[in-house]
This record gives structure tokens, C-alpha cells and sequence, in this order.
């Protein structure tokens, strides 16, 4: 699996050459906080409308939500060099991330006892998996991977033109350490 990622990091650095490595860095952190906010805003609006009132989905302190952080890079690094084909993208994205809730949502709770979802007692959970995953998730991603690629990423990198690159960098790297402060902090304490 990392060998898998490494190849699709390089070739989304290899085709952005003109970038320097940190600024392919810093692009793509700030591509995975975006994802996790996303995340974060998703599960709280489709909660808002599922149980009719607010709930903060996240297991951190700021607006985010890990595994979706994960997830956006995965759909970056697997779909960006079919990018001019919508369909490919919308399933590939979907699978690699199905896929990765899956394992994610096993491994908490058969390592840790941790259960952070349950498609068992939720809305709209046609082809339920154990809990793990059910049909809504995967087209919910399938729907992000699009979003993904075709807008949040292009809007990124028009924000990384409109910036001076160091303020960019500094930028993506401040985000990126009070993320991974905070679900650290959140995780050493038992807060996850």
C-alpha cells in the first residue's frame, strides 16, 4: 500500500515539476486539510438533516476529521493521471475510499475496541457491511472524488498562484502542524 501511494505521490510531483518539493509538499497538505474540513462539514450537515439537530463529528478539537483527510489524498494520489475522465475518477475514488474506510473502521475496533461509526444504526444504510460501509458512503465519496479533483484541488492550486510561495508554504505548513498537533493531543489523551 505504500509503495502504491509513494508511485502516485511522485507521479502527481513528477507532472507539477515546475514546483519545487516543498511547495508539492505544501499543496498537498493543504489538499488534505481541505478534505478533512470537508469531511468535518459533511458529517455535520448530514447529521443536521438524519437526526434534526447539531452534532460535531469530529474527534478533535478543530473542524476536521482524519480519516477524511487520508481519504482526499488517496483519491488525489489514485485518480489524478485519469483526471480527463470523470467516470474513472468518480469510481476509483470511491472504491480506494470505501476501501480505506473499511479497514479503518475494522481496525478500530479490533485493535482498539474503538468504534467511531456504525452504518448498522444509521440512515440510509442499503448494502450495510458490518457496519463499516455501507452504499451512501461509497457514493458519497464517488461524489467528493469528483469535487475533489475537479474543484477543491484546481482551487488550491489557483490559490498557490495568487500567494507569494513562501507565504503558501508557511501557510500549508502551520495548518498541517495544528492538525497533526491536535489529533495527536486528541488521540495520546483517549479523546478519539
Amino acid at each position: 500500500m505504500h509503495l502504491f501511494a509513494l508511485t502516485y505521490i511522485i507521479i502527481f510531483m513528477e507532472e507539477n515539476r515546475k514546483k519545487s518539493a516543498v511547495l508539492n509538499i505544501a499543496l498537498i497538505l493543504f489538499i488534505m486539510i481541505c478534505s478533512a474540513i470537508g469531511g468535518w462539514i459533511y458529517e455535520v450537515i448530514f447529521y443536521r438533516i438524519a437526526d434534526g439537530r447539531w452534532i460535531n463529528r469530529g474527534t478533535s478539537l478543530g473542524p476536521w476529521i482524519p480519516v477524511y483527510g487520508f481519504g482526499g489524498l488517496l483519491i488525489l494520489f489514485s485518480t489524478w493521471r485519469f483526471r480527463k475522465n470523470p467516470v474513472l475518477v468518480f469510481f476509483i475514488g470511491g472504491a480506494v475510499s470505501t476501501i480505506l474506510e473499511f479497514f479503518t473502521g475494522l481496525v478500530l475496533f479490533e485493535c482498539l475496541n474503538l468504534r467511531l461509526w456504525d452504518y448498522n444504526v444509521e440512515p440510509w444504510n442499503f448494502l450495510n457491511i458490518g457496519g463499516y460501509i455501507c452504499f451512501r458512503s461509497w457514493a458519497i465519496f464517488s461524489a467528493f472524488s469528483l469535487l475533489l479533483i475537479y474543484v477543491v484541488v484546481p482551487s488550491v492550486i489557483k490559490v498557490e498562484r495568487s500567494l507569494p510561495r513562501k507565504v503558501f508554504i508557511t501557510i500549508s505548513f502551520a495548518l498541517a502542524v495544528l492538525y497533526v498537533t491536535d489529533v495527536v493531543f486528541h488521540a495520546a489523551t483517549g479523546l478519539l
